[in-house]
């Protein structure tokens, strides 16, 4: 076994975590622990309020969560970096996000609040007002030269900043980098054993599709919490976008699924192969066994490949069109996908002021809300 790379710490109640998680689970979690330490990159940044840290995915329904930070290991360890575990639990309800915020929250916090001292007290020395007022009043103290006259009435917290929308150009990077991912779908590879080279077409995405889905989901989720909200012309169009494209996705992904699973049907239904060279006299030719022609070399590689699925040739040409009829279908959604969050990022970075019109007339909708729409009219 390789080296380890990194050390590793736990935050007490991460332990705790994986204790109650369920057996199978926690083997996963512990098995992707060590993988992590020993250099493995299988890890997502998070966003928002756990910038900073990283997912990790546990089971392979992505149902279950760890969060983790790649920091410097203390003085007396062997490893310049560890990994420390923060917390481990289910998505459901975002618990493993709620206890990772809450154990890390306090440090965040604090680290804000000296940033915004530290800001303060920089703007002050460069305003020639608090030169002319420093002639006049006594020096004080760094703490009590932070403003006062917003100090809220007792019993009700104080708002450490004011945080401004987001700016245009983290807006439309938010839909580009949605557009890449959902772009990365179709050049996903899936090893495909010789028994099932019918769905070689198709297996990329099927791999690929719900993880992406789930990504996309969970930035969703962080630009809707983040604060201040997105409330302005520009976030609510930008919301609008990603979320048209999430739910085409996820119809899509879900089509997907259904035609992989009667592709499988329909390749499991001749329980008794039949033997091609028993076949009625014109079956053997190539216009009367597959419904049009085929060159010699190519008859062969179909039989070689039938032989090895446990089909007969027309059936494996069957299921094999099939799937890369399915496999034309999620390109063309996702290709569509990609490029309508392309387009509005284009518009949101490209636009004159940071208020995005968006009005009654339908063209100021977003690119993939208007192809529903167009869609929906179409199918009534």
């Amino acid at each position: 076994m390789s080296h380890a790379r990194f050390a590793f710490a736990a935050h007490p109640d991460a332990i705790a975590d994986l204790r109650q998680l369920p057996d199978e689970i926690r083997d996963l979690a512990l098995l992707e622990l060590q993988n992590l330490v020993h250099g493995s990159d299988d890890c997502l940044p998070l966003k928002g309020r756990l910038a900073g840290f990283h997912k990790v995915y546990v089971d392979p329904t992505v149902s279950y969560r760890m969060v983790i930070q790649f920091r410097a290991a203390p003085p007396t360890s062997d490893h310049k970096r560890e990994i420390y575990l923060v917390a481990a639990g289910s998505r459901q309800d975002y618990a493993v996000y709620h206890s990772a915020h809450l154990r890390t929250g306090l440090q965040q916090d604090t680290e804000t609040i000296s940033a915004t001292e530290a800001r303060v007290q920089a703007a002050r020395s460069r305003s020639s007002l608090a030169a002319d007022r420093s002639t006049n009043t006594p020096a004080t103290p760094p703490e009590a030269a932070l403003p006062t006259a917003a100090a809220p009435p007792k019993g009700r917290p104080a708002m450490t900043t004011e945080r401004t929308p987001l700016p245009r150009t983290e807006l439309a990077d938010l839909l580009t980098d949605a557009a890449q991912s959902v772009s990365a779908i179709l050049t996903a590879e899936y090893p495909t054993t010789a028994n099932r080279s019918y769905l070689h077409p198709v297996l990329g995405a099927l791999s690929a599709g719900p993880r992406v889905a789930c990504e996309l989901n969970d930035r969703l989720e962080a630009f809707v919490a983040e604060e201040p909200r997105p409330t302005t012309p520009a976030g609510l169009f930008t919301l609008a976008s990603y979320a048209a494209a999430l739910g085409w996705l996820t119809e899509s992904l879900a089509e997907l699924t259904t035609s992989v699973d009667q592709i499988c049907t329909r390749a499991g239904i001749p329980t008794v192969p039949q033997d091609p060279d028993v076949a009625t006299p014109g079956s053997a030719e190539p216009d009367g066994e597959f419904g049009f022609a085929f060159s010699a070399l190519e008859l062969a590689a179909i039989r070689t490949a039938a032989e090895a699925a446990g089909l007969p040739p027309g059936d494996y040409v069957e299921v094999l069109s099939e799937s890369l009829l399915t496999a034309s279908r999620i390109t063309d959604a996702c290709m569509e996908i990609s490029s309508g969050l392309l387009e509005d990022a284009a518009y949101v970075r490209g636009a004159a002021t940071d208020r995005v019109w968006i009005g009654d007339d339908p063209d100021s909708l977003p690119t993939l809300v208007r192809s529903l729409l167009a869609r929906m009219d179409a199918a009534e």
